[in-house]
């Protein structure tokens, strides 16, 4: 069973007529109850002689926030297209998972947390407030030439909070990517079978950060 809710507001200014600012805001909460029965007689590999019960409750909370200058300029032959911004994403989580695995229950397809064995056997995992956030700066430019051809460049860096107290905390770790396109359709004239073709070609780094703890 899942209960969520989710709220988001976005704000955006115009300040000229190619710049303009945009502000967006979500908060998304999920809370999930799940139950899993397994019953006596089950594979002995998944479950004990009186069966298996695993018990969950998960509760998550994200908060996510970003702010970007948008512009898009022409002049000429050419037109410039991008954004620069920020964005922070925080998750806070709370979460109980029972399981008696092999363990196995007291009385047979009883199915409740008091009638799970506790032993070595059986599986119990606690998070309280298990907070991760995630801090980026990212920019995102395409330069384009008669509509032909076409220059895309992006660049991000983040800053995570499961890299503190490392070598790369205040650094974070940075990625990013070029790109290029060449629309051969019109600048030649190709077959009537072939309406429209580009040739393309990108080079891209990713990066990620690491779980908590």
């Amino acid at each position: 069973k899942r209960t969520r809710a989710i709220t988001s507001l976005t704000a955006s200014l115009k300040i000229t007529d190619w710049l303009s600012l945009q502000a967006r805001g979500t908060v998304d909460y999920t809370h999930d109850t799940y139950n899993q029965k397994m019953y006596a007689s089950t594979a002995p590999a998944i479950a004990g002689s009186n069966g298996r019960y695993i018990d969950l409750n998960h509760t998550e909370t994200l908060y996510y926030g970003d702010f970007m200058a948008m512009f898009n300029k022409k002049w000429d032959d050419f037109a410039l297209t991008g954004a620069i911004g920020g964005s922070i994403n925080s998750t806070t989580v709370n979460s109980l998972r029972l399981d008696s695995k092999t363990a196995s229950l007291y009385y047979p397809n009883q199915f409740s947390v008091a009638n799970i064995i506790m032993s070595t056997a059986s599986y119990i995992d606690q998070q309280i407030d298990a907070h991760r956030q995630l801090q980026s700066l990212f920019a995102t430019a395409q330069v384009g030439y008669k509509d032909i051809f076409f220059l895309d460049l992006t660049a991000r860096n983040d800053w995570s909070s499961t890299l503190a107290f490392t070598p790369n905390e205040k650094k974070g770790f940075f990625y990013p990517s070029v790109g290029g396109a060449w629309v051969m359709s019109k600048m030649f004239r190709l077959p009537e079978f072939i309406s429209f073709g580009k040739l393309r070609a990108v080079w891209s780094k990713v990066g990620n950060d690491i779980p908590l703890y």
